[in-house]
């Protein structure tokens, strides 16, 4: 006696011909998922840095343009700059025109008080005025400080 299959019933497929079972595209899509978050935090955490990078050049350059202006400024005029502070976004170039925007994230403040130092290896003192430029950022986070001495004037 032969067996006689139904007609309806289909041969069971191959065991390499099966697809992926259940568990095996849920493991597959975990993986994939994975790879893009880190792919995603990668790239977050570079525009990042290039964001803290282009913040701090321009710290620089608005410290640096800041006291350039004070250095050519009369020494009798230094003190009237004690407590400048231009706020985040108000930055005002040299010329009196508005800082590119590059510098709207970054303020800055002017300290300046009367000093007497020591010349180092003797026992000259100098009198002059010690400026303080600081540029800070939105929180408050002071991003580049710059230091400068400027003796007084003989006869002055």
């Amino acid at each position: 006696m032969y067996a006689h299959r139904h007609p309806s019933r289909r041969p069971r497929p191959n065991r390499h011909s099966r697809g992926f079972t259940l568990l095996e595209s849920l493991m597959a899509i975990g993986i994939l998922l994975m790879v893009v978050m880190a792919v995603t935090l990668a790239v977050t955490a570079g525009q990042q840095h290039a964001f803290e990078a282009q913040q701090r050049i321009a710290a620089v350059i608005a410290a640096e343009e800041k006291m350039g202006f004070l250095s050519t400024q009369a020494y009798s005029d230094l003190m009237g700059w004690n407590g400048h502070d231009e706020s985040p976004g108000s930055i005002v170039a040299m010329d009196g025109s508005a800082a590119p925007g590059s510098f709207d994230q970054i303020g800055r403040r002017v300290q300046i008080h009367q000093d007497l130092i020591n010349l180092p290896g003797s026992d000259v003192r100098v009198l002059g005025r010690h400026l303080r430029v600081q540029v800070y950022d939105r929180t408050g986070e002071v991003l580049v400080e710059l230091e400068r001495f400027i003796p007084e004037p003989a006869g002055g």
